[in-house]
């Protein structure tokens, strides 16, 4: 790094860095970051509210922390938060429990998932219906999918970008 500076580091379920070069191994959040993370997550909903904003998407794809949290790649943790389905799908949960509590119930919350992500079936289809009707009893209106961002679509055929292409 410049003039001796540490680079940034980040934080994540599992100190794994990502399969990049380079990447650096993000450090394993406590059960104490996490019950910070969910302040950080209804603070930002109260600010949204407060700008006015008509909608509000949480991002849980693209390897962004969420993500991790639900991927078995990324999250191999051994506490509630990890393990099985139900255990990887706790912090997405939890947040969007945070944040629908204070996000008015006449507007819409969206959830951003990859609802695919690399080959082997780390994160299928499958997954995501079971998170989707998670969310839904949670309170989330609108799923937006996406794919990728853990294992794909580094590792993956690149898919043609076309209308409809994640329609499948």
């Amino acid at each position: 790094a410049a003039r001796g500076l540490k680079p940034w580091i980040g934080v994540s379920p599992s100190p794994i860095a990502a399969p990049r070069p380079g990447s650096s191994t993000p450090i394993e959040m406590s059960i104490s970051d996490i019950s910070d993370m969910m302040d950080i997550w209804r603070e930002a909903a109260l600010r949204s509210v407060d700008a006015g904003f008509d909608i509000c998407e949480i991002h849980g794809a693209h390897g962004y922390l969420i993500h991790q949290f639900l991927s078995p790649l990324a999250n191999k943790r051994l506490d509630a938060y990890g393990g099985d389905l139900k255990g990887r799908m706790r912090f997405a949960l939890e947040v969007t429990e945070t944040v629908r509590a204070v996000w008015p119930q006449d507007r819409p919350l969206f959830f951003r998932c990859s609802a695919t992500d690399g080959p082997g079936d780390h994160w299928a289809i499958d997954d995501t219906i079971v998170l989707s009707r998670e969310l839904r009893d949670r309170g989330v209106d609108v799923i937006t999918c996406s794919s990728g961002g853990i294992a794909g679509p580094i590792n993956t055929e690149i898919v043609p970008r076309v209308p409809g292409y994640h329609v499948a």
